[in-house]
């Protein structure tokens, strides 16, 4: 899995903020999946020190928190191989 954080001066003028996810067949260097999530900030003023720690995330993935997200997206690309 790889992970690319983008910094687009013109979504951060906006308070958006984007990172892709790719999960990747090693052997091949095949893409196997591609998400790309956009978070925003609610507080803008410049008297917060963080203003990230308030803000929603497009798309949410079944409601769950941004840890958990990423794995759950892992899990619905990633098929177990089976024994023979």
């Amino acid at each position: 899995m790889t992970f690319e954080d983008h910094v687009i001066p013109e979504e951060r003028a906006l308070w958006v903020a984007s990172s892709t996810v790719k999960v990747l067949d090693l052997q091949t260097n095949e893409v196997l999946g591609e998400m790309t999530r956009y978070a925003m900030s609610y507080i803008h003023a410049p008297r917060h020190s963080m203003p990230w720690l308030n803000h929603s995330i497009c798309p949410a993935i079944n409601a769950t928190g941004d840890a958990q997200s990423t794995r759950l997206f892992a899990d619905e690309i990633l098929i177990p191989k089976k024994d023979k």
